[in-house]
Protein backbone atom coordinates (compact mmCIF):
# COMPACT_ATOMS: atom_id res chain seq x y z
CA UNK A 1 0.00 0.00 0.00
CA UNK A 2 1.40 3.59 -0.99
CA UNK A 3 2.01 5.76 2.22
CA UNK A 4 2.23 9.38 2.24
CA UNK A 5 5.61 9.80 1.54
CA UNK A 6 5.18 7.81 -2.16
CA UNK A 7 3.09 11.20 -2.91
CA UNK A 8 4.61 13.78 -5.14
CA UNK A 9 5.19 17.14 -2.90
CA UNK A 10 4.17 15.52 -0.03
CA UNK A 11 6.73 13.31 -0.13
CA UNK A 12 9.02 15.61 -1.24
CA UNK A 13 7.94 17.48 2.49
CA UNK A 14 7.80 14.41 4.92
CA UNK A 15 11.39 13.90 3.63
CA UNK A 16 12.85 17.51 3.81
CA UNK A 17 11.34 17.57 7.47
CA UNK A 18 12.82 14.28 8.37
CA UNK A 19 15.89 15.40 7.33
CA UNK A 20 16.24 18.83 9.02
CA UNK A 21 15.11 17.70 12.19
CA UNK A 22 18.07 15.07 12.23
CA UNK A 23 20.35 17.37 11.64
CA UNK A 24 19.15 20.50 13.01
CA UNK A 25 16.01 21.21 15.22
CA UNK A 26 12.23 20.74 15.33
CA UNK A 27 12.84 24.71 14.28
CA UNK A 28 14.92 24.84 11.89
CA UNK A 29 13.17 22.58 10.25
CA UNK A 30 9.68 24.16 9.99
CA UNK A 31 11.69 27.29 9.35
CA UNK A 32 13.17 25.67 6.24
CA UNK A 33 9.59 24.48 5.23
CA UNK A 34 8.84 28.30 5.37
CA UNK A 35 12.02 29.41 3.59
CA UNK A 36 11.42 26.78 0.93
CA UNK A 37 8.12 27.54 -0.43
CA UNK A 38 8.82 31.23 -0.40
CA UNK A 39 5.70 31.90 2.08
CA UNK A 40 5.96 35.56 3.35
CA UNK A 41 5.23 35.61 7.13
CA UNK A 42 5.01 38.36 9.30
CA UNK A 43 5.74 38.55 12.52
CA UNK A 44 4.19 40.90 15.50
CA UNK A 45 4.20 41.38 18.89
CA UNK A 46 7.63 39.36 19.08
CA UNK A 47 9.45 41.69 21.94
CA UNK A 48 12.89 40.40 23.82
CA UNK A 49 11.00 39.91 26.66
CA UNK A 50 8.47 37.43 24.89
CA UNK A 51 11.58 35.75 23.55
CA UNK A 52 13.20 35.18 26.69
CA UNK A 53 9.91 33.20 27.83
CA UNK A 54 9.33 31.64 24.73
CA UNK A 55 13.07 30.63 25.13
CA UNK A 56 13.73 29.82 28.32
CA UNK A 57 10.92 29.65 30.71
CA UNK A 58 8.41 26.85 31.17
CA UNK A 59 5.57 27.85 29.15
CA UNK A 60 2.21 26.70 27.59
CA UNK A 61 1.43 28.27 23.82
CA UNK A 62 -2.21 28.69 23.07
CA UNK A 63 -3.13 29.37 19.14
CA UNK A 64 -5.86 29.72 16.67
CA UNK A 65 -6.19 26.71 14.18
CA UNK A 66 -8.41 27.24 11.37
CA UNK A 67 -6.27 24.99 8.52
CA UNK A 68 -3.36 23.54 8.55
CA UNK A 69 -0.34 25.96 7.96
CA UNK A 70 -1.17 27.51 11.22
CA UNK A 71 1.22 25.13 12.43
CA UNK A 72 4.24 25.01 10.93
CA UNK A 73 4.27 29.56 10.66
CA UNK A 74 3.74 29.37 14.07
CA UNK A 75 7.08 26.56 14.75
CA UNK A 76 9.44 28.65 12.61
CA UNK A 77 8.59 32.09 14.27
CA UNK A 78 9.38 30.84 17.90
CA UNK A 79 13.01 31.47 19.29
CA UNK A 80 15.06 27.96 19.27
CA UNK A 81 14.76 25.81 21.95
CA UNK A 82 15.29 21.66 21.93
CA UNK A 83 12.45 21.06 24.44
CA UNK A 84 9.09 22.19 22.68
CA UNK A 85 6.51 19.94 22.09
CA UNK A 86 3.04 19.90 19.50
CA UNK A 87 0.12 18.21 21.12
CA UNK A 88 -1.55 16.96 17.73
CA UNK A 89 -4.62 15.35 16.41
CA UNK A 90 -2.75 11.50 16.81
CA UNK A 91 -3.60 10.50 13.12
CA UNK A 92 -0.54 13.00 12.24
CA UNK A 93 1.75 10.67 14.53
CA UNK A 94 3.79 8.38 12.08
CA UNK A 95 3.92 10.53 9.44
CA UNK A 96 7.97 12.15 10.09
CA UNK A 97 9.47 9.91 11.59
CA UNK A 98 12.34 11.86 13.64
CA UNK A 99 9.02 14.77 14.28
CA UNK A 100 7.57 11.88 16.69
CA UNK A 101 9.33 12.27 19.59
CA UNK A 102 8.25 16.10 19.40
CA UNK A 103 4.71 15.39 18.93
CA UNK A 104 1.55 14.57 22.09
CA UNK A 105 -1.18 12.76 20.66
CA UNK A 106 -4.85 13.39 21.34
CA UNK A 107 -7.39 11.30 19.93
CA UNK A 108 -10.82 13.60 18.72
CA UNK A 109 -12.33 11.44 15.80
CA UNK A 110 -15.78 11.77 18.20
CA UNK A 111 -14.75 15.22 17.94
CA UNK A 112 -15.32 15.35 14.25
CA UNK A 113 -16.59 18.75 13.39
CA UNK A 114 -17.63 18.92 9.08
CA UNK A 115 -17.91 22.82 9.25
CA UNK A 116 -13.89 22.80 10.88
CA UNK A 117 -12.33 19.98 8.42
CA UNK A 118 -10.07 20.14 5.57
CA UNK A 119 -11.72 17.59 3.20
CA UNK A 120 -8.67 16.83 1.08
CA UNK A 121 -6.15 16.78 4.63
CA UNK A 122 -8.98 13.69 5.83
CA UNK A 123 -8.49 11.85 2.76
CA UNK A 124 -5.16 11.59 2.19
CA UNK A 125 -5.17 10.68 5.88
CA UNK A 126 -7.51 8.31 5.52
CA UNK A 127 -6.38 6.98 2.25
CA UNK A 128 -2.87 6.86 2.53
CA UNK A 129 -2.06 7.12 6.49
CA UNK A 130 -5.22 5.13 8.45
CA UNK A 131 -5.36 4.80 11.46
CA UNK A 132 -7.48 1.95 13.96
CA UNK A 133 -10.69 4.36 15.40
CA UNK A 134 -11.23 4.12 19.31
CA UNK A 135 -14.07 4.29 20.74
CA UNK A 136 -14.68 7.79 22.46
CA UNK A 137 -14.02 5.64 26.24
CA UNK A 138 -10.80 4.88 24.69
CA UNK A 139 -9.89 8.07 23.11
CA UNK A 140 -10.85 9.56 26.77
CA UNK A 141 -8.34 7.32 28.28
CA UNK A 142 -5.35 8.11 25.99
CA UNK A 143 -6.26 11.37 26.25
CA UNK A 144 -5.31 11.51 29.74
CA UNK A 145 -2.49 10.10 29.45
CA UNK A 146 -1.78 12.63 27.07
CA UNK A 147 -2.56 15.65 28.59
CA UNK A 148 -0.18 13.80 32.04
CA UNK A 149 2.49 14.32 29.64
CA UNK A 150 2.56 17.24 28.61
CA UNK A 151 2.53 18.05 32.35
CA UNK A 152 5.40 16.65 32.56
CA UNK A 153 7.16 18.90 29.90
CA UNK A 154 6.31 21.67 31.45
CA UNK A 155 6.83 21.55 34.91
CA UNK A 156 10.03 20.17 33.52
CA UNK A 157 10.86 23.30 32.16
CA UNK A 158 9.39 22.56 29.07
CA UNK A 159 7.14 24.17 26.20
CA UNK A 160 3.99 23.00 24.93
CA UNK A 161 2.01 24.07 22.14
CA UNK A 162 -2.00 23.22 22.45
CA UNK A 163 -4.64 24.40 19.75
CA UNK A 164 -7.62 24.69 22.43
CA UNK A 165 -10.66 25.59 19.56
CA UNK A 166 -9.87 22.86 17.15
CA UNK A 167 -12.86 20.95 15.49
CA UNK A 168 -15.47 23.35 18.14
CA UNK A 169 -18.93 23.07 16.83
CA UNK A 170 -19.31 26.12 18.77
CA UNK A 171 -16.76 27.84 18.54
CA UNK A 172 -15.60 27.49 22.28
CA UNK A 173 -12.22 25.55 23.71
CA UNK A 174 -12.11 22.56 24.58
CA UNK A 175 -11.29 22.04 28.25
CA UNK A 176 -7.81 20.06 27.75
CA UNK A 177 -5.83 23.11 28.04
CA UNK A 178 -7.16 23.67 31.38
CA UNK A 179 -6.77 20.13 32.62
CA UNK A 180 -2.95 20.70 31.88
CA UNK A 181 -2.77 24.11 33.57
CA UNK A 182 -4.30 22.73 36.37
CA UNK A 183 -1.24 20.29 36.64
CA UNK A 184 1.03 22.91 36.40
CA UNK A 185 3.12 22.60 39.98
CA UNK A 186 5.03 26.31 39.66
CA UNK A 187 1.87 29.09 38.71
CA UNK A 188 3.94 31.95 39.27
CA UNK A 189 6.84 31.25 36.99
CA UNK A 190 5.26 29.15 34.39
CA UNK A 191 3.77 30.87 31.61
CA UNK A 192 0.63 31.35 28.90
CA UNK A 193 1.76 32.49 25.67
CA UNK A 194 -1.15 34.07 23.05
CA UNK A 195 -0.70 33.53 19.49
CA UNK A 196 -3.16 34.41 17.04
CA UNK A 197 -2.04 34.00 13.22
CA UNK A 198 -3.99 35.64 10.35
CA UNK A 199 -3.61 34.65 6.42
CA UNK A 200 -4.14 30.85 6.35
CA UNK A 201 -6.83 29.06 4.45
CA UNK A 202 -7.68 25.69 2.58
CA UNK A 203 -5.57 26.59 -0.29
CA UNK A 204 -2.25 26.55 1.93
CA UNK A 205 -1.94 23.66 0.33
CA UNK A 206 -0.70 25.24 -2.85
CA UNK A 207 2.28 26.24 -0.72
CA UNK A 208 4.35 23.38 -1.61
CA UNK A 209 4.09 24.11 -5.38
CA UNK A 210 6.99 26.11 -6.80
CA UNK A 211 6.34 29.77 -6.34
CA UNK A 212 2.15 29.21 -5.42
CA UNK A 213 3.21 31.21 -2.59
CA UNK A 214 3.77 34.66 -4.39
CA UNK A 215 0.11 33.60 -5.08
CA UNK A 216 -0.97 33.58 -2.01
CA UNK A 217 -1.89 36.00 1.14
CA UNK A 218 0.83 36.77 4.10
CA UNK A 219 0.97 34.47 6.82
CA UNK A 220 0.70 37.16 10.04
CA UNK A 221 1.47 35.90 13.61
CA UNK A 222 0.65 37.85 16.43
CA UNK A 223 2.23 37.57 20.22
CA UNK A 224 0.63 39.04 23.06
CA UNK A 225 2.95 39.82 26.35
CA UNK A 226 2.69 36.10 28.07
CA UNK A 227 0.39 35.49 31.16
CA UNK A 228 1.59 33.38 34.35
CA UNK A 229 -0.51 30.48 35.01
CA UNK A 230 -1.44 32.35 38.17
CA UNK A 231 -3.12 35.38 36.58
CA UNK A 232 -6.20 33.20 35.18
CA UNK A 233 -5.93 29.56 37.45
CA UNK A 234 -8.88 28.62 39.53
CA UNK A 235 -10.08 25.22 41.34
CA UNK A 236 -12.84 25.00 38.61
CA UNK A 237 -11.23 23.87 35.45
CA UNK A 238 -14.22 25.39 33.27
CA UNK A 239 -13.55 28.48 34.87
CA UNK A 240 -9.83 28.05 33.51
CA UNK A 241 -10.44 27.76 30.03
CA UNK A 242 -13.44 30.48 29.64
CA UNK A 243 -10.91 32.81 31.83
CA UNK A 244 -8.39 32.15 28.86
CA UNK A 245 -10.45 32.34 26.30
CA UNK A 246 -12.08 35.40 27.37
CA UNK A 247 -8.51 36.61 27.61
CA UNK A 248 -7.81 35.57 24.45
CA UNK A 249 -10.61 37.03 22.38
CA UNK A 250 -10.45 40.39 24.08
CA UNK A 251 -6.72 40.70 23.50
CA UNK A 252 -7.76 39.65 20.27
CA UNK A 253 -10.65 42.29 19.50
CA UNK A 254 -8.40 45.01 21.26
CA UNK A 255 -5.60 44.92 19.92
CA UNK A 256 -5.71 44.11 15.71
CA UNK A 257 -8.82 42.67 14.69
CA UNK A 258 -11.36 44.46 12.63
CA UNK A 259 -14.41 45.36 13.60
Amino acid sequence: MKTLSDLPLIGNLIQAIDQDIKRHSFIQAMSNVVRRSRTRLVVQGLSNEVKDILQTKPAVIVANHPDDAEVIALIATLPERKDIYLIVNARMVGIVKDLDRYLIPVYIEHHNNPYHHNQILSYLLKTYHPKKILTPEKEHERNIKSIARAARIVNGGGLVIIFPGRRSIDGHWFPGVSHLLRKVKNRKFTYISRIYLQGTSLLDCLRLIPFMSRLLPVITIHFAKPLQVSEVWNKDPKKITSNIENNYIAWIDGSFKTP
